[in-house]
């Protein structure tokens, strides 16, 4: 999605970001197909590029598992995974588990980047150290989705997020931001998950506390997403692929 050129951090990648959006723009018009993983981004494609794009969801779902309800749980167990860059939010949710009511939660972060030394500070400063765990880049997670009961992803931007997918199949109920991309597509637009602002730690405490005082509604929610997320599997995506390959 395009729009991702949008978000930098320094003159340098404005300026490279920049070139390569107006390229894309050109050269969209002239490629014989356009694929976006997202109903989002293929919207926005359309419109910004004046192009016919195709929307195929990214391969998050290799084996569906059964829906289950939990009980309520505690300590209350919340993941997050992705990259450790700006545009992820992971801040925003190490800051919200600081304004929590309550003290009996874990935060385990999946994944390596350029912002793990600065969160690293930030762990520190808030005294988390015993309550947020940076655990860098994992192969496998079916481990740490099967042990959380939460999963938050605080994005600013998403083309599509397979982790969301793959939580929801772990059966981990979802708080996310409202962000571009396909969020909103995975979450059925807030019947499969809640939503909070981009940045608002505040919002976003404010949901962790609802969800661990009555998990109820969202654990409803999270049965909603599931009967969704078979669009994503694997099968489904090379079909989708096969299809289009065959009328080229």
């Amino acid at each position: 999605d395009v729009r991702e050129l949008k978000i930098y951090q320094n003159l340098i990648q404005y300026i490279k970001n920049s070139i390569i959006l107006v390229l894309a723009k050109k050269l969209y018009k002239k490629s014989d197909v356009i694929i976006s993983n997202s109903k989002d981004g293929k919207k926005y494609i359309e419109k910004h590029c004046k192009t016919k794009v195709f929307n195929i969801p990214s391969p998050s779902l290799t084996e569906k598992l059964k829906p289950h309800f939990r009980k309520k749980s505690k300590p209350l167990k919340v993941l997050t995974v992705g990259r450790l860059s700006k545009e992820k939010g992971i801040e925003t949710i190490i800051l919200a588990m600081k304004n929590l009511n309550f003290k009996n939660f874990s935060l385990t972060i999946i994944g390596n980047g350029p912002e793990k030394n600065e969160l690293k500070k930030l762990i520190k400063k808030l005294d988390l150290t015993k309550k947020v765990f940076l655990l860098g880049y994992k192969n496998n997670l079916k481990k740490y989705y099967k042990e959380s009961n939460l999963y938050i992803n605080a994005s600013h931007f998403e083309g599509f997020c397979n982790s969301i997918v793959e939580a929801i199949n772990y059966n981990n109920p979802i708080i996310c931001t409202n962000c571009p991309g396909g969020n909103k597509e995975i979450t059925l637009n807030g019947r499969g998950g809640e939503y909070f602002p981009i940045n608002n730690y505040n919002i976003l405490a404010s949901k962790i506390n609802q969800f661990y005082k009555n998990p109820s509604t969202l654990v409803k929610k999270l049965f909603e997403a599931k009967k969704n997320i078979k669009n994503y599997s694997v099968s489904n995506h090379v079909y989708k692929f096969d299809k289009i390959f065959k009328n080229l």
